[in-house]
């Protein structure tokens, strides 16, 4: 089985990276020129028909196999170091968000210098946006070394560890109500504003587009679980007051162990036991083309929004073309990682130890920011922080959806917020157990309120895995309803 189908939300980042690790791979042959004239005439060039021209794909690729699929031979091998460090500036030069890379040594230098607040806020989460997709990336390219089932536990864990550390920062400084709401902003903007952006891109691309419906409805049921072990405590809390501190802790803390193992449940459920279910989800859309015409009777594609809308989402996201790559039927493209096992350890380890210098920097200088800028910090950490580990997916979720490739999209956008809800807000909850911190699922009431009604929306207008742009405008106008809200509030004095 193809690692692509381990999960959907590692099958959309691997159908945006293969063509970035083609290039790498390519280069290590010294015939970079030959594959890019290759991958650029044979892979991503569209027949008259809207199909890919595979013809022109039948020559190999260098380090290709007789078979066509992309095994690098003897030939290939070179200096580990040399060739992990040829991969990471692949990795790094692939991508026009990883410029804000020069933010980095900025953020540290504001850090450590003990610069104004509002310069130490802003350089520090640029600088989160593009070590996250480069956390991603070297997550992704380790778990290919690891298998299909190893590889989609290290994606699932990684996958959200920019918030987690954001999270678990800004517990350390006893901000549990900015880590409450910068996990809930995750998943609302998740739910809401990326999967309103997919719709409504896809919308004008395609008239109706549609995805699979045993997937969708897993999703849903486990949203409006995770949903429901957040309330619950929450509205506990509020009902019986006189129970006291401790006692929603217990709960809390108890909830949380809950959540773990039905995300562990979740995690074999589409890894082992069902894999197939989404294997097949992830075929089917990696197989969609944009401007074919689908067997239903209101799929028409809309051409003219296409040619205007292609440009500018390509110039966004220029690497996440390969997506085309990967849907050629009868030349095999098998991706491959790029790093060597030390590369890939070394990298998540150097990334990590980042993205915990800037959370620690970004987390100390909010409360400063709030009140300078005179913005409060919910809407700081509920609006605000949830993009610098989101931004990226984001983009590569709309960019999906206007290739007629939901699954995809939702994979990301619904996956990411599954983990949120049943992996990072659990593990904060205990983490903040075994350091002191007295973290619970008692969030603030507006916060738990907008969380259900965003679920209850979602699951509303995904109810019959159809969507159209008017639904992604449904999604984004209750997004920015909240945030409306929280812009205008005033932060409780206490």
């Amino acid at each position: 089985m193809d690692t692509r189908g381990r999960n959907a939300r590692s099958a959309a980042l691997q159908a945006v990276r293969v063509a970035c690790r083609m290039k790498i791979l390519a280069k290590r042959t010294g015939d970079r020129e030959s594959a890019q004239d290759s991958l650029t005439a044979g892979l991503l060039s569209p027949g008259h028909d809207g199909e890919v021209d595979c013809e022109a794909t039948r020559s190999p690729l260098p380090g290709a196999s007789e078979d066509g699929s992309l095994r690098p031979g003897p030939h290939v091998r070179q200096n580990p170091v040399l060739s992990d460090l040829s991969a990471m500036k692949e990795l790094i030069t692939s991508q026009w968000v990883n410029m804000l890379l020069v933010c980095v040594p900025l953020g540290l230098l504001a850090g450590f210098k003990g610069w104004a607040p509002i310069p130490i806020f802003c350089w520090n989460f640029m600088a989160l946006v593009p070590l996250a997709l480069l956390l991603g990336d070297v997550t992704e390219d380790l778990a290919l070394r690891l298998g299909p089932v190893t590889g989609g536990l290290v994606n699932a864990t990684f996958g959200n560890v920019t918030e987690v550390v954001l999270s678990i920062a800004a517990l350390h400084k006893g901000l549990l109500s900015v880590v409450a709401n910068s996990l809930v902003g995750s998943i609302l903007s998740n739910l809401l504003l990326v999967m309103g952006m997919s719709f409504f891109v896809g919308g004008f691309v395609r008239k109706t587009q549609e995805w699979n419906t045993t997937s969708n409805r897993s999703y849903n049921s486990l949203l409006y679980l995770a949903s429901i072990g957040i309330v619950l405590p929450t509205a506990a809390a509020h009902v019986v007051p006189s129970q006291g501190v401790n006692w929603v802790l217990d709960v809390s803390r108890g909830v949380a162990v809950l959540l773990l193992l039905c995300y562990v449940a979740y995690l074999v459920f589409q890894l082992h036991t069902h894999h197939d279910l989404f294997d097949e989800a992830d075929e089917e859309s990696l197989h969609a083309q944009p401007n074919q015409v689908s067997d239903g009777p209101h799929s028409q594609p809309r051409g003219d929004f296409h040619s205007q809308v292609s440009p500018f989402l390509n110039r966004i996201s220029s690497s996440r073309r390969s997506s085309v790559a990967l849907s050629v039927h009868d030349h095999k493209v098998e991706e491959l990682p790029v790093l060597t096992m030390a590369g890939a350890f070394l990298a998540l380890s150097v990334i990590s130890v980042l993205v915990a210098i800037h959370s620690e920097f970004l987390t100390g200088a909010l409360e400063e920011t709030s009140k300078d800028t005179g913005i409060s910090t919910a809407f700081l950490s509920i609006i605000v922080l949830p993009i610098a580990g989101n931004a990226c997916e984001h983009i590569t979720a709309v960019v999906v959806a206007s290739k007629d490739k939901m699954d995809l999209s939702l994979g990301i956008a619904v996956g990411s917020s599954l983990q949120i809800a049943l992996f990072a807000i659990p593990v904060v909850v205990l983490v903040g157990w075994l350091i002191g911190q007295p973290m619970s699922l008692n969030y603030d009431l507006f916060s738990v309120i907008a969380l259900m009604l965003a679920v209850m929306q979602a699951a509303q207008v995904t109810a019959d895995a159809q969507s159209h742009w008017f639904m992604g405008v449904q999604l984004c106008v209750l997004y920015f309803l909240i945030a409306i809200v929280y812009w205008f509030r005033v932060d409780d004095p206490k």
